[in-house]
This record gives structure tokens, C-alpha cells and sequence, in this order.
């Protein structure tokens, strides 16, 4: 009987800025530590992001989708101050259907972002960057 698999301890993560889109690049399973290190590489781009206009956010997961209970309250509370003080107006994420533990996306993740952000999960990139699109299109559009 083999063991069953460990949680790696942190997961990895980076973060680059393609105008009004932040993208990042998610490795799980992922824990506070690894959300706390995205924090510290997000927040200074969205804020820098910020001075230009609205923004749109892409996490692309890779390896699995697991992240530990802890994360989920601290995603949703810097979601909100995103959406309030930094312009954050759309996220989406990009969580292919062979990923460990997908369907934690849309079962987890989706009602943590319920009334915070427009929020959707996507099987592919383009998919998402063409629904991102469409949402900092219609938020930037005269009302």
C-alpha cells in the first residue's frame, strides 16, 4: 500500500501586469504562506495598476487547485478592499478540468467571490481574457 500523497507545504506564485490586467500564475496546493507571499506581489501592482483606471485580474492555477480553509476569508476580504480602493472590477481563473481538485473552483472559490466582484472560473485562458475584456469594457463604458 503506497502513502498518500503529502501537502506540499506552500505551492508558488507570481504575479506580472499586462496593462490593466493582472495575471497570476497560481502552483497548488497552496496555503496562507503562499497567499500572504502572492499578497505582498499583488497589492503594490494593483495599486500602481490603479493610478491608470479600472483592473481586471487572471489566476492561472497549475498543478492542483487545493488551497487550506484559512486562505478562503483572507481572499475575500482583500477582494473587497481590491473592488473598493484599487479599482478591481472583473476576476477570472483559469482552472483546466485535469487539474487536481477543479471542481473546488467552482464549488468553493465562486461563492467566496458571490457579490464581491463579477467572478467566473474558466477551463482555458482565452475564454478568460475574452470575458475579462468584455467586463473592463463595460465597466469603463459611459453610464
Amino acid at each position: 500500500m503506497s502513502p498518500p500523497p503529502r501537502f506540499r507545504p506552500h505551492g508558488s506564485t507570481r504575479v506580472q501586469v499586462e496593462g490593466a490586467l493582472l495575471v497570476t500564475d497560481l502552483v497548488g496546493p497552496f496555503n496562507l504562506d503562499c497567499y500572504n507571499l502572492w499578497a505582498r506581489l499583488a497589492v503594490p501592482a494593483l495599486q500602481q495598476m490603479a493610478t491608470q483606471g479600472r483592473t481586471v485580474s487572471l489566476v492561472r492555477f497549475h498543478e492542483s487547485a487545493l488551497t487550506q480553509p484559512e486562505v478562503l476569508p483572507r481572499m475575500q476580504a482583500a477582494t473587497r478592499t481590491a473592488v473598493a480602493t484599487l479599482g478591481l472590477c472583473a476576476i477570472a481563473f483559469v482552472v483546466p478540468p485535469e487539474l487536481e481538485a477543479a471542481f473546488l473552483a467552482r464549488q468553493v472559490y465562486e461563492p467566496w467571490h458571490e457579490g464581491v466582484v463579477p467572478f467566473r472560473v474558466f477551463d482555458t485562458e482565452p475564454e478568460a481574457r475574452a470575458w475579462l475584456a468584455r467586463q473592463l469594457a463595460a465597466d469603463q463604458a459611459p453610464g
